[in-house]
């Protein structure tokens, strides 16, 4: 409230000089006003802009206050907002087992805030286990294949020399040998890098590799196998599909 007094008090000049003044006060809150808002819009931005760069992370992703509250996160940490109950409060690296699947997690603090990340690696822990698994399955095939192939010559010399009707019987037995022998082979294959060696031929071509295969089997009834295939070129590696035909199982 302006004192009337002291207003009748001035000289014209002054009273000139004292608008002017509230005017130029009254103008400049109007600038302030405008910067507030150009401010306030450049801040909400910001933040819209970190939780778009939060939002895009493959992994979850959580900000904590100084009391341990959520203070940001993105959706891939709302799914798995109970793990935070297994952090211990600091700077940490480890791994832990969260409702069937494997999480790396990472905590670091930064200022009054404290960043916590959980990344899945369940699919690295599950490719370790195949490694883990492929290493042992080879080594095995390696340590069966020696003596598995002394008992295969051993059946090819016995089948020269035993009576006509013990025969069939060392038939049978190096039918079994051919498919233990083709078992290890595969697992020997899968278990390190296949090369692929392709060329162009001809589908028919299986035709004679599935008669072969079928002849190391054995079957509790007369059955008559047909194989047709059409005179069709195809490209790809014909030792691993002739190997893929000579796995077939009746």
């Amino acid at each position: 409230m302006i004192d009337e007094t002291l207003l009748n008090s001035l000289s014209a000049k002054e009273k000139e000089l004292f608008k002017q003044g509230l005017e130029d006060l009254i103008n400049q809150t109007y600038v302030i006003e405008d910067e507030y808002k150009k401010l306030n819009e450049s801040y909400s931005a910001l933040q819209d802009f970190i939780r778009q760069i939060i939002e895009v992370q493959p992994n979850a992703l959580w900000v904590l206050d100084e009391h341990g509250s959520v203070f940001l996160q993105n959706s891939e940490a709302k799914k798995l907002s109970s793990i935070l109950l297994e952090l211990p409060h600091q700077e940490m690296t480890k791994e832990i087992e969260f409702e069937g699947c494997f999480y790396l997690l990472k905590s670091v603090k930064q200022g009054d805030k404290r960043i916590i990340t959980a990344t899945d690696i369940t699919e690295g822990k599950r490719q370790e286990r195949l490694v883990s698994m492929g290493q042992v399955a080879a080594h095995l095939s390696h340590e069966i294949r020696n003596p598995i192939g002394s008992v295969s010559l051993l059946a090819s010399t016995l089948l020269k020399k035993v009576d006509p009707s013990i025969k069939p019987i060392v038939t049978e037995i190096k039918k079994a040998i051919w498919r233990v022998e083709r078992i290890i082979k595969a697992t020997l294959l899968f278990t390190k890098s296949v090369q692929v060696n392709p060329s162009t031929f001809y589908m028919d071509r299986f035709i004679k590799e599935c008669e072969e295969a079928i002849l190391h089997y054995s079957y509790t009834k007369e059955i008559h196998f047909e194989f047709r295939l059409p005179h069709h070129e195809m490209r790809g590696d014909f030792e691993l599909f002739k190997f893929s035909t000579s796995k077939l199982h009746f």
